[in-house]
Protein backbone atom coordinates (compact mmCIF):
# COMPACT_ATOMS: atom_id res chain seq x y z
CA UNK A 1 0.00 0.00 0.00
CA UNK A 2 2.77 2.41 0.95
CA UNK A 3 4.63 1.61 -2.27
CA UNK A 4 1.53 2.32 -4.33
CA UNK A 5 1.09 5.69 -2.65
CA UNK A 6 4.68 6.61 -3.48
CA UNK A 7 4.48 5.49 -7.11
CA UNK A 8 1.09 7.07 -7.92
CA UNK A 9 2.43 10.67 -8.12
CA UNK A 10 5.13 9.52 -10.55
CA UNK A 11 2.56 7.97 -12.87
CA UNK A 12 0.42 11.11 -12.67
CA UNK A 13 3.37 13.22 -13.80
CA UNK A 14 3.76 11.28 -17.03
CA UNK A 15 0.92 13.13 -18.74
CA UNK A 16 2.22 16.44 -17.41
CA UNK A 17 5.66 15.86 -18.89
CA UNK A 18 4.58 14.34 -22.17
CA UNK A 19 4.90 17.64 -24.00
CA UNK A 20 8.08 19.62 -23.28
CA UNK A 21 7.58 23.13 -21.96
CA UNK A 22 7.40 25.60 -24.84
CA UNK A 23 10.01 28.33 -24.91
CA UNK A 24 10.58 31.58 -26.72
CA UNK A 25 13.25 34.22 -26.69
CA UNK A 26 12.82 37.97 -26.87
CA UNK A 27 15.28 40.79 -27.31
CA UNK A 28 14.59 44.43 -26.61
CA UNK A 29 17.12 46.93 -27.95
CA UNK A 30 17.20 50.67 -27.34
CA UNK A 31 19.24 52.42 -30.09
CA UNK A 32 21.63 55.35 -29.39
CA UNK A 33 18.90 57.95 -30.02
CA UNK A 34 16.84 56.32 -27.23
CA UNK A 35 13.66 57.36 -29.01
CA UNK A 36 12.22 53.88 -29.49
CA UNK A 37 12.42 50.27 -28.33
CA UNK A 38 13.03 47.59 -30.94
CA UNK A 39 11.62 44.18 -29.99
CA UNK A 40 12.36 40.79 -31.53
CA UNK A 41 10.38 37.75 -30.38
CA UNK A 42 11.32 34.28 -31.60
CA UNK A 43 8.94 31.40 -30.86
CA UNK A 44 8.20 27.92 -32.14
CA UNK A 45 5.70 27.83 -34.98
CA UNK A 46 3.67 25.19 -33.13
CA UNK A 47 3.41 27.46 -30.08
CA UNK A 48 2.18 30.38 -32.20
CA UNK A 49 -0.32 28.11 -34.00
CA UNK A 50 -1.83 27.03 -30.68
CA UNK A 51 -2.30 30.64 -29.56
CA UNK A 52 -3.42 32.17 -32.88
CA UNK A 53 -5.49 30.07 -35.36
CA UNK A 54 -3.53 30.84 -38.54
CA UNK A 55 -2.38 27.31 -39.42
CA UNK A 56 -4.78 26.62 -42.28
CA UNK A 57 -3.55 23.13 -43.22
CA UNK A 58 -3.12 21.91 -39.62
CA UNK A 59 0.51 20.76 -39.98
CA UNK A 60 1.72 22.94 -37.07
CA UNK A 61 4.08 24.75 -39.42
CA UNK A 62 3.61 28.13 -41.06
CA UNK A 63 4.49 28.92 -44.66
CA UNK A 64 4.82 32.40 -46.14
CA UNK A 65 1.19 32.47 -47.31
CA UNK A 66 -0.14 31.54 -43.86
CA UNK A 67 2.05 34.17 -42.20
CA UNK A 68 0.85 36.83 -44.63
CA UNK A 69 -2.80 35.87 -44.15
CA UNK A 70 -2.37 35.79 -40.37
CA UNK A 71 -0.58 39.15 -40.05
CA UNK A 72 -3.53 41.01 -38.54
CA UNK A 73 -4.43 38.18 -36.16
CA UNK A 74 -0.85 37.95 -34.87
CA UNK A 75 -0.60 41.74 -34.57
CA UNK A 76 -3.79 41.92 -32.50
CA UNK A 77 -2.76 38.97 -30.33
CA UNK A 78 0.62 40.51 -29.51
CA UNK A 79 -0.95 43.90 -28.80
CA UNK A 80 -3.30 42.27 -26.28
CA UNK A 81 -0.67 40.13 -24.55
CA UNK A 82 2.60 42.06 -24.72
CA UNK A 83 3.20 45.60 -23.50
CA UNK A 84 6.17 47.96 -23.26
CA UNK A 85 5.99 51.00 -20.99
CA UNK A 86 8.34 53.94 -20.54
CA UNK A 87 9.38 54.29 -16.90
CA UNK A 88 12.03 55.85 -14.69
CA UNK A 89 10.69 54.76 -11.26
CA UNK A 90 9.73 58.37 -10.52
CA UNK A 91 6.46 58.03 -12.42
CA UNK A 92 3.51 56.63 -10.47
CA UNK A 93 2.02 55.24 -13.70
CA UNK A 94 4.52 54.16 -16.38
CA UNK A 95 3.45 55.45 -19.80
CA UNK A 96 2.44 52.79 -22.31
CA UNK A 97 4.20 52.85 -25.67
CA UNK A 98 2.18 52.01 -28.77
CA UNK A 99 3.88 49.36 -30.82
CA UNK A 100 3.58 48.19 -34.40
CA UNK A 101 4.39 44.85 -36.01
CA UNK A 102 7.02 45.46 -38.69
CA UNK A 103 8.02 41.90 -39.62
CA UNK A 104 6.59 38.38 -39.34
CA UNK A 105 8.62 35.62 -40.96
CA UNK A 106 10.29 32.25 -40.52
CA UNK A 107 13.48 32.53 -38.50
CA UNK A 108 16.80 30.72 -38.71
CA UNK A 109 16.82 30.54 -34.89
CA UNK A 110 16.67 26.73 -34.87
CA UNK A 111 20.44 26.55 -34.54
CA UNK A 112 20.30 28.80 -31.49
CA UNK A 113 18.10 26.39 -29.58
CA UNK A 114 19.91 23.26 -30.74
CA UNK A 115 16.83 21.98 -32.60
CA UNK A 116 17.34 22.31 -36.35
CA UNK A 117 14.15 20.31 -37.08
CA UNK A 118 11.90 22.80 -35.28
CA UNK A 119 10.41 25.70 -37.23
CA UNK A 120 10.83 29.08 -35.55
CA UNK A 121 8.91 32.27 -36.27
CA UNK A 122 10.38 35.72 -35.73
CA UNK A 123 8.27 38.77 -34.91
CA UNK A 124 9.80 42.26 -35.04
CA UNK A 125 8.03 45.16 -33.36
CA UNK A 126 8.82 48.84 -32.86
CA UNK A 127 7.72 51.02 -29.93
CA UNK A 128 8.44 54.74 -30.53
CA UNK A 129 8.72 57.06 -27.51
CA UNK A 130 8.33 60.83 -27.28
CA UNK A 131 10.65 60.84 -24.27
CA UNK A 132 14.21 59.61 -23.95
CA UNK A 133 14.07 55.97 -22.85
CA UNK A 134 16.00 55.35 -19.64
CA UNK A 135 13.81 52.59 -18.28
CA UNK A 136 11.25 50.12 -19.59
CA UNK A 137 8.57 48.07 -17.90
CA UNK A 138 7.74 44.98 -19.95
CA UNK A 139 4.74 42.72 -19.48
CA UNK A 140 4.94 39.35 -21.24
CA UNK A 141 1.68 37.35 -21.32
CA UNK A 142 2.09 35.58 -24.66
CA UNK A 143 1.20 31.88 -25.04
CA UNK A 144 0.26 31.24 -21.38
CA UNK A 145 -3.39 30.48 -22.17
CA UNK A 146 -2.40 27.49 -24.31
CA UNK A 147 0.97 26.68 -22.66
CA UNK A 148 0.73 27.57 -18.94
CA UNK A 149 4.36 26.51 -18.39
CA UNK A 150 5.70 28.64 -21.27
CA UNK A 151 8.97 30.46 -20.58
CA UNK A 152 10.46 33.43 -22.42
CA UNK A 153 14.15 34.19 -22.17
CA UNK A 154 14.46 37.93 -22.55
CA UNK A 155 17.41 40.26 -22.99
CA UNK A 156 17.14 44.04 -22.75
CA UNK A 157 20.03 46.20 -23.90
CA UNK A 158 20.77 49.87 -24.30
CA UNK A 159 23.23 50.53 -27.13
CA UNK A 160 26.79 50.20 -25.84
CA UNK A 161 25.79 48.36 -22.64
CA UNK A 162 25.81 44.60 -21.93
CA UNK A 163 22.34 43.01 -22.12
CA UNK A 164 20.30 42.32 -19.01
CA UNK A 165 18.81 38.78 -19.02
CA UNK A 166 15.43 37.88 -17.60
CA UNK A 167 13.04 34.93 -17.65
CA UNK A 168 9.32 35.54 -18.01
CA UNK A 169 6.74 32.92 -17.03
CA UNK A 170 3.10 32.87 -15.97
CA UNK A 171 3.96 33.67 -12.34
CA UNK A 172 6.56 36.30 -13.23
CA UNK A 173 5.23 38.16 -16.27
CA UNK A 174 6.31 41.75 -15.55
CA UNK A 175 9.75 43.28 -15.03
CA UNK A 176 11.42 46.71 -15.14
CA UNK A 177 14.77 47.37 -16.81
CA UNK A 178 17.01 50.45 -16.58
CA UNK A 179 20.06 51.78 -18.34
CA UNK A 180 23.31 51.84 -16.37
CA UNK A 181 23.09 55.53 -15.46
CA UNK A 182 19.55 55.38 -14.09
CA UNK A 183 20.24 52.10 -12.30
CA UNK A 184 23.20 53.71 -10.52
CA UNK A 185 21.14 56.80 -9.66
CA UNK A 186 18.36 54.65 -8.19
CA UNK A 187 20.91 52.35 -6.51
CA UNK A 188 19.56 49.38 -8.49
CA UNK A 189 21.40 46.48 -10.06
CA UNK A 190 21.29 46.96 -13.82
CA UNK A 191 22.55 43.45 -14.53
CA UNK A 192 22.30 40.36 -12.30
CA UNK A 193 25.21 38.18 -11.26
CA UNK A 194 25.32 35.77 -14.20
CA UNK A 195 26.93 32.93 -12.25
CA UNK A 196 24.18 33.00 -9.62
CA UNK A 197 21.47 33.59 -12.23
CA UNK A 198 22.47 30.59 -14.35
CA UNK A 199 22.98 28.41 -11.26
CA UNK A 200 19.36 29.00 -10.26
CA UNK A 201 18.22 28.24 -13.81
CA UNK A 202 20.14 24.94 -13.70
CA UNK A 203 18.51 23.91 -10.43
CA UNK A 204 15.03 24.78 -11.69
CA UNK A 205 15.65 23.00 -14.98
CA UNK A 206 16.53 19.66 -13.39
CA UNK A 207 13.72 19.90 -10.83
CA UNK A 208 11.14 20.32 -13.61
CA UNK A 209 12.76 17.92 -16.09
CA UNK A 210 10.61 14.88 -15.34
CA UNK A 211 12.27 12.68 -17.96
CA UNK A 212 15.74 13.34 -16.56
CA UNK A 213 14.44 12.76 -13.02
CA UNK A 214 12.92 9.43 -14.07
CA UNK A 215 16.25 8.37 -15.54
CA UNK A 216 17.97 9.38 -12.31
CA UNK A 217 15.41 7.36 -10.34
CA UNK A 218 16.01 4.28 -12.50
CA UNK A 219 19.76 4.58 -11.92
CA UNK A 220 19.16 4.95 -8.19
CA UNK A 221 17.09 1.76 -8.10
CA UNK A 222 19.80 -0.02 -10.12
CA UNK A 223 22.58 0.96 -7.70
CA UNK A 224 23.59 -1.63 -5.13
CA UNK A 225 24.96 0.44 -2.30
CA UNK A 226 26.03 4.04 -1.77
CA UNK A 227 29.46 3.52 -3.33
CA UNK A 228 27.92 2.21 -6.55
CA UNK A 229 25.52 5.15 -6.53
CA UNK A 230 28.38 7.64 -6.23
CA UNK A 231 30.14 6.07 -9.22
CA UNK A 232 26.89 6.16 -11.19
CA UNK A 233 26.10 9.80 -10.43
CA UNK A 234 29.70 10.80 -11.20
CA UNK A 235 29.54 9.04 -14.58
CA UNK A 236 26.20 10.66 -15.42
CA UNK A 237 27.52 14.09 -14.43
CA UNK A 238 30.69 13.72 -16.50
CA UNK A 239 28.84 12.48 -19.58
CA UNK A 240 26.06 15.04 -19.72
CA UNK A 241 28.47 17.89 -18.87
CA UNK A 242 30.49 17.11 -22.00
CA UNK A 243 27.61 17.09 -24.47
CA UNK A 244 25.83 19.92 -22.66
CA UNK A 245 28.83 22.20 -23.20
CA UNK A 246 29.43 21.10 -26.80
CA UNK A 247 25.79 21.55 -27.82
CA UNK A 248 25.23 24.81 -25.93
CA UNK A 249 28.35 26.34 -27.52
CA UNK A 250 27.12 25.21 -30.96
CA UNK A 251 30.04 22.81 -31.47
CA UNK A 252 27.72 19.79 -31.68
CA UNK A 253 24.29 19.82 -33.32
CA UNK A 254 21.83 16.94 -33.10
CA UNK A 255 18.14 17.38 -34.07
CA UNK A 256 15.75 17.23 -31.14
CA UNK A 257 13.62 14.79 -33.15
CA UNK A 258 16.41 12.28 -32.49
CA UNK A 259 17.45 13.38 -29.02
CA UNK A 260 14.05 13.42 -27.29
CA UNK A 261 12.94 9.89 -28.33
CA UNK A 262 16.44 8.58 -27.51
CA UNK A 263 16.16 10.04 -24.00
CA UNK A 264 12.80 8.31 -23.57
CA UNK A 265 14.24 4.98 -24.75
CA UNK A 266 17.18 5.28 -22.35
CA UNK A 267 14.71 5.67 -19.47
CA UNK A 268 12.70 2.61 -20.52
CA UNK A 269 15.86 0.55 -21.13
CA UNK A 270 17.36 1.10 -17.67
CA UNK A 271 13.98 0.44 -16.02
CA UNK A 272 13.61 -2.80 -18.02
CA UNK A 273 17.05 -3.94 -16.88
CA UNK A 274 15.99 -3.27 -13.30
CA UNK A 275 12.99 -5.56 -13.77
CA UNK A 276 14.37 -8.47 -15.78
CA UNK A 277 18.17 -8.49 -15.82
CA UNK A 278 19.40 -10.95 -13.21
CA UNK A 279 23.15 -10.89 -13.79
CA UNK A 280 25.47 -8.44 -12.02
CA UNK A 281 25.68 -5.10 -13.82
CA UNK A 282 27.50 -1.81 -13.48
CA UNK A 283 24.91 0.99 -13.75
CA UNK A 284 27.68 3.57 -14.04
CA UNK A 285 28.28 2.36 -17.61
CA UNK A 286 24.63 3.02 -18.46
CA UNK A 287 24.87 6.43 -16.82
CA UNK A 288 28.00 7.25 -18.81
CA UNK A 289 26.62 6.17 -22.18
CA UNK A 290 23.11 7.55 -21.88
CA UNK A 291 24.32 10.64 -20.04
CA UNK A 292 25.82 11.83 -23.33
CA UNK A 293 22.31 11.85 -24.81
CA UNK A 294 20.73 13.53 -21.79
CA UNK A 295 23.29 16.33 -22.01
CA UNK A 296 21.91 17.19 -25.44
CA UNK A 297 18.47 17.45 -23.86
CA UNK A 298 19.76 19.92 -21.26
CA UNK A 299 21.38 22.08 -23.93
CA UNK A 300 18.24 23.76 -25.33
CA UNK A 301 17.67 25.97 -22.29
CA UNK A 302 21.37 26.71 -21.85
CA UNK A 303 21.59 27.80 -25.50
CA UNK A 304 18.98 30.46 -24.76
CA UNK A 305 20.94 31.69 -21.74
CA UNK A 306 24.11 31.96 -23.84
CA UNK A 307 22.59 34.01 -26.66
CA UNK A 308 24.60 37.24 -27.03
CA UNK A 309 25.99 36.60 -23.54
CA UNK A 310 29.52 38.02 -23.00
CA UNK A 311 30.11 35.88 -19.88
CA UNK A 312 29.56 32.50 -21.54
CA UNK A 313 31.95 30.58 -19.29
CA UNK A 314 30.25 31.84 -16.13
CA UNK A 315 26.83 30.91 -17.48
CA UNK A 316 28.04 27.45 -18.53
CA UNK A 317 29.66 26.76 -15.15
CA UNK A 318 26.72 28.16 -13.19
CA UNK A 319 24.09 26.21 -15.14
CA UNK A 320 26.03 22.96 -14.84
CA UNK A 321 26.55 23.48 -11.11
CA UNK A 322 22.84 24.16 -10.75
CA UNK A 323 21.95 20.92 -12.51
CA UNK A 324 24.33 18.99 -10.24
CA UNK A 325 22.99 20.62 -7.08
CA UNK A 326 19.47 19.78 -8.19
CA UNK A 327 20.46 16.17 -8.82
CA UNK A 328 22.11 15.88 -5.42
CA UNK A 329 19.01 17.29 -3.74
CA UNK A 330 16.74 14.83 -5.56
CA UNK A 331 18.96 11.83 -4.78
CA UNK A 332 19.24 12.84 -1.12
CA UNK A 333 15.46 13.23 -0.85
CA UNK A 334 14.84 9.84 -2.46
CA UNK A 335 17.37 8.12 -0.22
CA UNK A 336 15.61 9.69 2.76
CA UNK A 337 12.24 8.38 1.54
CA UNK A 338 13.67 4.90 0.95
CA UNK A 339 15.17 4.80 4.43
CA UNK A 340 11.90 6.00 5.97
CA UNK A 341 9.96 3.28 4.14
CA UNK A 342 12.49 0.69 5.25
CA UNK A 343 12.23 1.77 8.89
CA UNK A 344 8.42 1.85 8.87
CA UNK A 345 8.24 -1.65 7.42
CA UNK A 346 10.92 -2.93 9.80
CA UNK A 347 9.11 -1.43 12.80
CA UNK A 348 5.77 -2.90 11.76
CA UNK A 349 7.37 -6.33 11.42
CA UNK A 350 9.62 -5.94 14.46
CA UNK A 351 12.56 -6.69 12.19
CA UNK A 352 15.88 -5.13 11.42
CA UNK A 353 15.89 -2.16 9.06
CA UNK A 354 19.19 -3.20 7.52
CA UNK A 355 19.23 -4.08 3.83
CA UNK A 356 20.54 -7.37 2.55
CA UNK A 357 24.01 -7.20 1.03
CA UNK A 358 23.82 -6.36 -2.67
CA UNK A 359 20.20 -5.21 -2.42
CA UNK A 360 18.87 -2.16 -4.21
CA UNK A 361 18.94 1.14 -2.36
CA UNK A 362 15.16 1.14 -2.85
CA UNK A 363 13.46 -1.38 -0.53
CA UNK A 364 11.48 -4.25 -2.03
CA UNK A 365 8.86 -4.25 -3.45
CA UNK A 366 9.15 -0.49 -3.95
CA UNK A 367 12.12 -1.01 -6.29
CA UNK A 368 9.97 -2.99 -8.72
CA UNK A 369 7.00 -0.65 -8.42
CA UNK A 370 9.22 2.30 -9.26
CA UNK A 371 10.87 0.47 -12.14
CA UNK A 372 7.46 -0.39 -13.63
CA UNK A 373 6.37 3.24 -13.33
CA UNK A 374 9.57 4.51 -14.95
CA UNK A 375 9.30 1.90 -17.73
CA UNK A 376 5.75 3.02 -18.46
CA UNK A 377 6.84 6.67 -18.47
CA UNK A 378 9.75 6.03 -20.82
CA UNK A 379 7.65 4.08 -23.32
CA UNK A 380 4.87 6.67 -23.17
CA UNK A 381 7.32 9.51 -23.87
CA UNK A 382 8.92 7.55 -26.70
CA UNK A 383 5.61 7.03 -28.50
CA UNK A 384 4.52 10.61 -27.84
CA UNK A 385 7.78 12.08 -29.13
CA UNK A 386 7.87 9.86 -32.20
CA UNK A 387 4.27 10.40 -33.23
Amino acid sequence: MLAALLVAPLVALVALAAHPNSISSSRVRVPPQRDRALVEIVCEAATLCEAVPIDRDGDRRLDAAELEAGWNAVRDYVAAHYSVRWCDERETAPAALTGSLVSLAESNAAARAGASDVQWIELELEYPSARVIEGLRIEFRLFYETNPAHMDFCEVAWEGEPPTPWKFNAENDTAAFYDARLAAELDLEARPNMLAHSLVEGVLHILTGWDHLCFLLALLVASRGVRALLWTITAFTLAHSITLALAALDVLRVPSSWVEPAIALSIAYVAALNLWWRRPRAPWTEALGFGLIHGLGFAGLLSELLLDEPQKLRVLIGFNLGVELGQIAVVAALLGVFEAVRRVRAHSRAASSASAPGASLAPAPLDRWLSWAVLFAGLYWFVDRMY
